[in-house]
């Protein structure tokens, strides 16, 4: 199971892009944490919309926590420029058999410390953004 989350995120824009990724290569489940600002005033219904049209899951939260403890995911990996190149067939593999949750942070520069060591950091390819990123790694885990 494939869950995405996308954490402190406060541009309208880049939620309704990461929402579309999300929805573009079917994850189990979408969730946003910490929305803020426009995000989260204008955001948030807009992709409950598509969510409801295309038949999605989606599940907004207040903090990072909160959605962990709610998911309760066997794997947790963070999206950062401090963690290692991930192996996609070891996690393709994981994602088949159990609850992964991969975090991006939605404001720069990412994912503080302390959201960072909630998982296993891992980096894709920091230099796109992270909403190329997702694009990746769930092209990647779709495979």
């Amino acid at each position: 199971m494939i869950i995405l989350i996308y954490h402190n995120i406060n541009a309208t824009r880049k939620l309704e892009e990461m929402t579309k990724i999300a929805f573009g290569f079917d994850v189990d489940l979408f969730v946003v944490s910490k929305p803020t600002g426009s995000a989260a005033q204008s955001g948030v219904p807009e992709i409950h919309k598509q969510a409801f049209r295309k038949g999605k899951n989606i599940l907004i939260v207040g903090d990072l926590r909160d959605a962990i403890e709610l998911i309760q995911p066997d794997e947790i990996y963070t999206i950062t420029k401090f963690g290692e190149k991930p192996n996609f067939e070891e996690l393709r593999e994981k994602a088949k058999e159990k609850k992964v949750v991969f975090v991006f942070g939605g404001t720069e520069p990412g994912l503080s410390k302390k959201e960072i060591e909630l998982g296993k950091p891992i980096n894709i390819k920091w230099e796109i953004g992270e909403i190329g990123e997702a694009a990746i790694l769930l092209y990647e885990l779709k495979r």
